[in-house]
């Protein structure tokens, strides 16, 4: 026999799924003023380098505010606890960051790296692929729907990258804890090319890097409520330099990633 009644149970299912496809929503950022959002970030750092694996976890704890200007919103963040492989690092003299973006979380201003340099090129990349953000769309989207947004870098040609192209893409409603939110995939793929022509030698840099991962985005509340990426790199670096009067050529391989985890924690 055909089970008929089923129908209405499984079309009731469909409507009441938060991933089926929907009609076309604009999202914005938009935090409530009067309530701080504080923040759990772990952080699983790697690195493989000169044949010596290093590995370091960290948990950061910090408040996020928001105050809005006109269309603009003013984001402030104050770390209240830090801790490196399970130690406390003190945060006593350390200050509130500030930042200005549209509702759609772009920054109004340029964003700002110092030039790398081959001595702290491994914090460089971390510091370029920590630009990438969640960026939502200036029109409505349904799920399936994809955006791209570009950082400019600031490097000049022949360095490499001048640009990151972030692509984005509406994957899904989620329902965790009776509450409801729109997963947002992430991915950036970055190529690594730099070139260093110093008195006490050469160096280039020929590699590449890629970001992936999700965000959790609440459009009840206008707010990020959870994010999870990871940033993996490699690349070889090349030295030619003097010592007794002689060129001396060595290359070296370098493999790293970041694991990223953080969530609202008082709401």
């Amino acid at each position: 026999m055909r089970q008929w009644w089923l129908l209405p149970a499984l079309i009731c299912l469909f409507l009441l799924s938060p991933s089926r496809p929907q009609e076309p929503t604009l999202l914005q950022f938009g935090p409530p003023e009067s309530k701080s959002l504080r923040w759990s970030i772990k952080m699983q750092r790697s690195l493989l380098k000169g044949g010596r694996r290093l590995s370091e976890s960290s948990l950061t704890i910090l408040d996020e505010s928001v105050r809005r200007k006109d269309s603009l919103l003013l984001w402030e963040t104050k770390v209240v606890q830090y801790l490196v492989n399970g130690q406390a690092v003190s945060v006593a003299g350390w200050s509130a960051l500030s930042s200005e973006t549209d509702r759609c979380g772009r920054p109004t201003k340029p964003i700002q790296l110092p030039s790398p340099i081959p001595e702290d090129l491994d914090e460089w990349i971390q510091d370029l692929f920590s630009a990438i953000s969640l960026v939502l769309p200036d029109r409505p989207v349904r799920f399936g729907d994809r955006w791209t947004y570009t950082i400019n870098v600031g490097l000049k040609p022949p360095q490499e990258p001048r640009s990151l192209k972030v692509s984005y893409e509406l994957k899904k409603g989620e329902v965790t804890n009776k509450v409801s939110s729109m997963v947002i995939s992430v991915r950036c793929e970055v190529p690594l090319r730099l070139i260093w022509r110093r008195a006490d030698g050469n160096w280039t840099v020929t590699g590449g890097g890629a970001v992936t991962g999700h965000f959790w985005f609440d459009p009840a509340l206008s707010i990020l409520r959870k994010r999870k990426t990871q940033f993996s790199f490699g690349y070889t670096l090349e030295r030619e330099y003097q010592a007794a009067g002689e060129w001396v050529q060595s290359s070296q391989f370098v493999n790293g990633s970041v694991e990223v985890e953080g969530q609202v924690t008082n709401l």
